[in-house]
């Protein structure tokens, strides 16, 4: 005998289908969105990453945008001059001239106001007497040594000759900062942002987490459903320490770090893209010929040709690569993961976008891996 299904059992049935409709729907929304987790030590070039992903793919800073980079760009500038005078001052070297110390005792005095330094906080211009005393410090031939020769011997930000060199045009009243000028500015990253762009259908969610010591521990709330692990490495702090623990080489702090990351249980079955970053740097650094530029001086095992920046990115390259393969890796799924390194300048967007592409490729084969699709 047949049996007839209730008006209220068809709507039940009909529910639970339009659940599973929504579900199924949610599930393959999920797979769609890529989280791509952004790491590494601080000042290794991770926000500068995430912006020209972001500029590539057809998002370009807005002029409002550009514009709330000006104090941070004359602060960096300022800043930087600062740390270089203070530091002269610390190892004993004089300035050339005699006659700049009196503008020299101007920038050292400049206090930090509410993140900025040497500027108006109410129109943001710089302040009188300022600029002059910025271009000609900089002029000054033991300055412009003391950056050449000493520079790893104290904390200066990788773009400070930029904006050094740049002085008269970052002073200009109506000066707005460019596209360039934004890339080069240095803000220290806290917390966790992201920057979000569709790339052949499918939407990228890029976590840019602070890579300071203080700011780690912010880490592991971004460690759920990562689709793949973007650990970036400055190819030229070899012979620089770091600006939280001036004992510590800033090059072993980043091998630590990416081992404790690559090696963890989270990311066991996740690729790591490792993004071997600065190599503009790297290239100036070892064609300098400075015997304290050489990386044999702080690393002995290297062998090769110290002024060959092709011979240490493969010397660099290397230690990072082989890191799955130490003795205390015992686990074999994470001694066979899958790591693809790429060299990069981060500030060069021709370079970055063929990268990008590379690596966008790459993620989404495997995506479609992990989905059991091939």
């Amino acid at each position: 005998m047949g049996c007839f299904q209730s008006k209220h059992d068809n709507e039940e049935s009909e529910r639970s289908r339009s659940i599973d409709i929504k579900l199924k729907q949610a599930a393959n929304a999920e797979k769609r969105d890529l989280k791509l987790l952004l790491l590494g030590a601080g000042e290794s070039g991770k926000t500068t990453i995430k912006t020209q992903m972001r500029y590539i793919e057809g998002v370009p800073p807005t002029e409002e945008e550009c514009i709330q980079f000006t104090d941070v760009c004359r602060t960096n500038m300022i800043s930087s001059l600062q740390v270089i005078l203070d530091s002269m001052l610390l190892l004993g070297i004089p300035l050339a001239d005699d006659s700049l110390k009196a503008q020299a005792n101007l920038i050292v005095s400049l206090q930090n106001e509410y993140g900025s330094v040497g500027l108006d906080p109410s129109s943001g211009d710089i302040l009188p007497g300022v600029l002059e005393a910025v271009v000609a410090l900089w002029a000054d031939a033991n300055v412009q040594e003391t950056v050449k020769t000493r520079s790893n011997e104290f904390q200066l930000n990788d773009s400070a000759e930029y904006f050094l060199n740049s002085a008269k045009r970052i002073g200009e009243k109506d000066w707005k900062p460019n596209e360039m000028d934004v890339l080069k500015a240095r803000v220290k990253t806290t917390g966790v942002s992201v920057t979000s762009f569709v790339k052949h259908d499918r939407k990228f969610d890029v976590l840019d987490v602070g890579g300071q010591r203080s700011e780690r521990r912010k880490w592991l709330h971004c460690f759920d459903n990562v689709t793949c692990l973007l650990y970036v490495v400055a190819l030229n702090e070899y012979n620089m320490m770091l600006r939280e623990d001036e004992s510590v080489n800033r090059m072993d702090e980043a091998l630590t770090l990416y081992h404790s990351i690559v090696t963890s249980p989270f990311f066991k079955s996740i690729s790591v893209i490792l993004f071997l970053n600065k190599a503009d740097l790297l290239r100036r650094k070892c064609r300098s010929g400075l015997e304290v530029n050489m990386i044999n001086q702080s690393y002995p095992d290297f062998k090769g040709d110290p002024t060959d920046w092709k011979a240490v990115f493969k010397f660099i390259e290397k230690m990072f690569v082989d890191t799955l393969k130490a003795p205390d890796v015992t686990d074999e799924a994470i001694r066979n993961k899958l790591v693809y390194p790429h060299m990069c300048t981060a500030i060069d967007q021709d370079s970055m976008r063929a990268v990008l592409t590379s690596v966008s490729d790459i993620i989404l084969r495997g995506n479609i891996q992990a989905a059991g699709l091939i």
